[in-house]
């Protein structure tokens, strides 16, 4: 490693730059240059120069207060409202695992250390995979005889809200952290239709589970979680983590204005009529959904300001089917006979 630096200093601020890494026989994997980063009056990082080879381990000294978790900040791009100058050359994805009160129980050393590589393209993957069920669907209903529009396809969202991105992703953290395996495995072990000692946390689910056809009840949730296993080689305790609060539906994690546009996205993109609001918390999720997000979506058009019916079937805007078991004249057929 080279390093050098008036203090300790670091910072990937609006008017800094992060650019791909140089390539080649003996560039750095990380490179740093002339970085300053100051809050208010205070100069934290003061034109700090640094490079690390690849598979270098770095250890960063110093008292508190002298600049190491705002270099950390800088080179994983969490200071982006930070004013501050300079240049940082990183590879495009980077992983990092904050002090230990920070880490999630439920998960591994490894499944820690590599949260930030995971679910790399987990947000486009969702999209397409629920714009193929929708076209699916509908395609299905059309061909047999039926109104597409006569069914709406509603998936739940879990919307985690804060003021900022980071506000709304520390809240998802803790959450996280409230999770307990031993009682989560008991629930998981309901919904496959097991033993909670036939899913040791750190395997795989084991390769003799029912068939959907087995199933009883929820047999979409049901396959949902062990696709998802199978597909990425998820451990019990990984899985536990990916379904969280959610239970397998959508999370998404933001700004008022970021979780409107993630629904407006599903729901032009043809993804979904609408959605199942399913807040992680009670009552505040809930208050923070209605009073920040719904005003969005208002303004977009995309929410009604006045309810025009009473019933669900009316604010859905579906008719209703005629009464199979109506004579012509619009009257219930009587049935007579003996029940004994």
């Amino acid at each position: 490693m080279a390093a050098h630096s008036g203090g300790l200093t670091a910072v990937a601020p609006s008017g800094s730059s992060r650019t791909a890494p140089r390539t080649g026989a003996g560039s750095p994997t990380v490179s740093v240059r002339g970085l300053i980063r100051g809050f208010g009056p205070k100069g934290v990082l003061n034109g700090v120069d640094l490079d690390i080879a690849p598979g270098e381990f770095v250890a960063l000294l110093g008292p508190s207060g002298c600049g190491k978790s705002t270099l950390l900040r800088a080179l994983a791009g969490l200071d982006h409202d930070v004013k501050g100058s300079g240049v940082i050359n990183v590879p495009d994805r980077v992983s990092v695992v904050f002090q230990d009160s920070r880490l999630l129980p439920w998960d591994t050393v490894l499944g820690n250390v590599t949260l930030g590589l995971r679910d790399h393209d987990a947000d486009a993957k969702a999209l397409a995979d629920a714009q193929e069920f929708y076209r699916d669907l509908k395609s299905r209903t059309a061909a047999a005889g039926r109104d597409p529009e006569s069914i709406k396809i509603l998936p739940g969202i879990v919307p985690v809200i804060g003021d900022t991105a980071e506000e709304a992703q520390a809240l998802e953290r803790e959450l996280d952290r409230l999770i307990k395996p031993e009682y989560a495995r008991i629930q998981l072990a309901k919904t496959l239709r097991v033993a909670p000692e036939d899913l040791p946390l750190d395997r795989q689910l084991p390769d003799n589970l029912p068939s959907e056809d087995e199933i009883e009840g929820a047999k979409s949730r049901y396959t949902l979680i062990v696709q998802l296993a199978r597909r990425e080689k998820l451990t019990v305790r990984e899985l536990i983590g990916r379904l969280g609060g959610g239970r397998g539906h959508r999370t998404f994690t933001g700004t008022a204005l970021q979780v409107a546009d993630a629904i407006q996205e599903w729901f032009d993109g043809g993804a979904a009529d609408g959605f199942n609001i399913m807040p992680p918390v009670l009552p505040s999720g809930l208050e923070a959904f209605v009073d920040l997000v719904v005003p969005i979506l208002q303004e977009r058009g995309l929410f009604r300001t006045e309810y025009t019916g009473r019933t669900l079937r009316e604010h859905y805007g579906l008719g209703r089917p005629d009464n199979r078991f109506a004579g012509a004249d619009g009257q219930a057929l009587a049935s007579i006979g003996s029940a004994f």
